[in-house]
């Protein structure tokens, strides 16, 4: 299994690794970078969300 990261870096040799054991589905890496990128937005807004809900959550408690 390869690390994105790594897809990153090396998107040419991946390619070529694929293009010699006749995967021709390039569009599969292209799709997983984005999808990855999609990750992170998600858990950006989560993690703010989160915040947020913390942040609330004190602010009540203090007036209880």
């Amino acid at each position: 299994m390869l690390k994105v990261s790594f897809i990153k870096k090396n998107k040419k040799k991946i390619f070529l690794g694929l293009k010699k054991r006749n995967y021709y589905k390039f569009y599969i890496i292209n799709y997983i970078l984005i999808l990855n990128k999609e990750s992170k937005k998600l858990k950006f807004k989560l993690d703010n969300l989160r915040y947020y809900l913390n942040f609330f959550s004190k602010k009540i408690e203090f007036f209880f």
